[in-house]
């Protein structure tokens, strides 16, 4: 789970993915936090510096 921070990093690094590869990112980062619990995916999230952490909160809702 530790290693997931990297996939975050990366998909936050994209300013204007094309809306089939945003629409995948958005799938992958909710499955994973349906998966693991809200619980853990705010322990885990916590962990995040704060402009990634509010990156992929607006941009994917996570």
């Amino acid at each position: 789970m530790k290693d997931f921070i990297f996939f975050c990093d990366a998909v936050a690094s994209w300013i204007n993915p094309k809306d089939d590869l945003r629409d995948m990112f958005c799938k992958i980062l909710h499955g994973f936090k349906n998966q693991v619990g809200d619980e853990n995916w705010r322990r885990f999230s916590d962990q995040f510096p704060l402009p990634l952490k509010e990156r992929l909160a607006a941009f994917y809702g996570v």
